[in-house]
């Protein structure tokens, strides 16, 4: 036990410090020879025994010195057992109100021989003692020196009780891209993590919607020349030419021509010929057709000179122009920009209702039901295509919280030390097969943010009670903390720029970056 002398200016809370904060099992109190000192009090000496308890330490105290407190005639001699107010377990500094201290510790009126009841603590008041008033209560300058003594063992107990300060930390974070497989099956109604499966829902819609495309593509229209020729054969043996059979002029125009009716020739008599007319059309559209009167033709492919044909008056109706025209290509385009605006509206519809939920890669399915064009013929002149698509989607659904929990398992068992900063690790998935049942095969994503595991508990321990220089190099010494911040509260205890005593009066909070 560490011995400990105490004089009259030695005050109740410097002796339960000492009692609180000995390294050694307890502490043996003496008494300055011939000295008033608080443990005449015998509420004081039971405060101490009851401290030495709750520190469970041990505590000598010396005999009650003469011209203490004094026993009324028909009382008992030995106090009897009190647990004065305090509970087992409890912190005793922090268990006296600093109101209740001057209480505790002296009586607050003192009378000539004795102490009114009415002005005895609590805890004398219950046991009705009359205390004889000690001799040094009379010499005003010892009460002033007690009353300085005093408020020095209040102004020591605040600092034990009083401030409290908070720790503030800010964690660096890294960062993680993690994969893994997942099932995702319509069947499941909660998520099985040792299966890595998750429910899967399905959500329908039809949109419907009419667009127009301006036209680009140019094209070349118009119509081909027509007329009669008249075919003459002079050769004795009969000649048939088909429908559609060319001719060409002999001179003058690459223009050609096909008949527009089968013809058919007898055989010419000697010296003589035979003829007949029929309607011709140019092959090509233009002006080039519309060829002068007169002019001479090959039929088909007859090189004789026997056999030819010429027109009595001149072809007309040939003409070109150039216009826009509505493709196949625009129809396409068209096509494609409808389905994909449907696209987006429908995945925002859906995600409206199950805000929850997200669609995985490749999980909303596209059918078109009804397909319009205005104009209706392909290559048709138009200078803009309008088309009315009306597309049914269907949407595969897994829940974020179902996949999160997943993801963030995975990580947590690869990264120890760290815990994933759930509300800022975005997760994605794209659907890799499907079976006839509707069960997916998911490849799920997430960038995880990962946070260091810091114990609470172990800070506060190691900086109760230090210097703010301590706890300074201490916080700095600690891996994956960028920043901190300590604050004391209140104002003025910041001046004595020491961490408060009691653990309880310490709080840990963490800040992300």
């Amino acid at each position: 036990m560490r011995p400990l002398e105490i004089d009259q200016s030695t005050t109740l809370s410097h002796i339960l410090n000492e009692l609180k904060t000995t390294t050694e099992d307890g502490l043996e109190i003496t008494s300055v020879p011939g000295e008033k000192t608080i443990l005449d009090n015998p509420v004081n000496r039971s405060v101490i025994e009851k401290a030495a308890k709750e520190f469970k330490k041990e505590v000598a105290l010396p005999a009650s010195s003469e011209g203490g407190p004094t026993l009324t005639e028909g009382e008992s001699t030995a106090l009897e057992p009190d647990d004065l107010g305090f509970v087992e377990g409890e912190d005793v500094v922090a268990r006296l109100p600093m109101e209740e201290v001057p209480k505790v510790v002296q009586p607050v009126t003192l009378g000539q021989d004795e102490v009114e009841s009415k002005t005895l603590s609590p805890v004398l008041e219950k046991k009705r003692l009359n205390l004889k008033l000690p001799a040094f209560f009379k010499n005003k300058l010892l009460v002033g020196a007690a009353g300085v003594v005093l408020v020095l063992g209040l102004f020591g107990l605040g600092i034990v009780v009083l401030p409290s300060s908070q720790i503030t930390l800010t964690l660096s974070a890294e960062e993680k891209e993690t994969e893994m497989a997942v099932t995702a099956d319509p069947k499941l109604k909660e998520v099985d993590e040792e299966g890595s499966s998750l429910p899967l829902a399905f959500q329908e819609v039809t949109k419907e919607t009419t667009e127009e495309l301006t036209t680009t593509t140019k094209k070349t229209v118009g119509t081909p020349a027509t007329g009669r020729v008249t075919i003459t054969n002079e050769d004795i043996a009969p000649k048939q030419f088909l429908k559609g059979t060319i001719i060409t002029p002999v001179s003058g125009s690459s223009a050609t021509f096909k008949l527009d009716a089968d013809v058919a020739l007898d055989a010419a008599p000697f010296g003589g010929e035979v003829t007949a007319g029929v309607q011709v059309t140019a092959t090509k559209v233009g002006e080039e057709g519309n060829l002068p009167a007169n002019t001479v033709f090959k039929v088909g492919a007859e090189s004789s000179p026997l056999v030819s044909a010429k027109n009595d008056l001149a072809f007309s109706g040939g003409s070109t122009k150039q216009v826009t025209v509505a493709t196949s290509a625009d129809r396409e385009t068209l096509m494609n920009k409808i389905v994909e605006t449907l696209t987006e509206e429908a995945e925002k519809e859906v995600l409206e209702k199950a805000s929850d939920s997200l669609i995985p890669g490749d999980g909303l399915a596209v059918q078109v039901t009804k397909e319009t064009y205005t104009p209706k013929e392909v290559d048709a002149e138009a200078d803009k295509l309008k088309a009315t698509i009306a597309v049914k989607f269907t949407a595969s659904l897994v829940r974020k919280e179902d996949l999160l929990k997943l993801l963030v398992k995975k990580v947590e068992s690869e990264e120890e030390g760290f815990k994933v900063d759930e509300e800022n690790s975005p997760v994605s998935a794209i659907i890799v097969t499907k079976d006839v049942d509707g069960v997916v095969k998911l490849n799920a994503k997430i960038k995880a943010r990962l946070l260091p595991t810091v114990g609470e508990e172990e800070i506060v321990d190691k900086v109760a009670g230090k210097s703010l220089g301590e706890v300074e190099s201490y916080l700095e010494s600690l891996e994956n903390v960028s920043g901190y911040e300590v604050n004391t509260t209140p104002a003025p205890f910041r001046l004595l720029k020491m961490m408060p005593f009691m653990k309880s009066r310490i709080k840990v909070s963490f800040e992300n970056p």
